[in-house]
């Protein structure tokens, strides 16, 4: 009996972020997607942050985007907190103790806390950081000052964090 022609199956395309994307961040490949690098991690492997900066800075991005998570809760959660009598009022006991947390990092930074943000939540480089805030010079580079400031600032605020975490 005769085999049939397998037909070779399509290679699969792999979309690569779009020009715009990669002009506000740095990307790598992992398996068949492509993830953003957080701006803290490229600052971290150039040396510009200390590891106990990093972890402060990391630590408040994971809180970050652990508070910014949708509040409804999945059906498991649900039933989880009505099998240990919770009921069904209030919020879950992870999102109190995240919206604790944050309050607390956030009370830590003080006026430092814009900076921190932007950079460690939200992916702004300090120079971007620095553009937005003091301007740019005729060749559409940040002002020194600024990206000075900039750099003090955000090595504060990792300070700051990582003393609050006990890093």
């Amino acid at each position: 009996m005769a085999k049939a022609k397998r037909k070779k199956p399509e290679p699969i395309q792999i979309a690569q972020p779009t020009d715009e994307q990669q002009a506000h961040g740095e990307f790598r490949r992992v398996g068949m997607c492509y993830r953003r690098i957080p701006v803290i991690d490229t600052m971290a492997q150039c040396k510009k942050l200390t590891p106990r900066q990093f972890n402060g800075l990391a630590r408040y991005r994971d809180v970050a985007i652990a508070e910014e998570r949708s509040l409804i809760e999945d059906s498991v959660g649900k039933m989880m907190r009505g099998a240990l009598g919770g009921g069904d009022v209030g919020l879950a006991p992870n999102m109190i103790r995240t919206a604790i947390e944050m309050q607390r990092l956030e009370a830590a930074l003080g006026n430092l806390r814009d900076i921190a943000r932007a950079v460690a939540v939200d992916d702004i480089s300090v120079t971007q950081w620095a553009a937005t805030k003091g301007g740019t010079t005729v060749d559409g580079k940040p002002k020194r000052k600024w990206l000075e400031t900039g750099m003090m600032e955000i090595q504060d605020a990792g300070n700051r964090l990582a003393e609050v975490i006990g890093a």
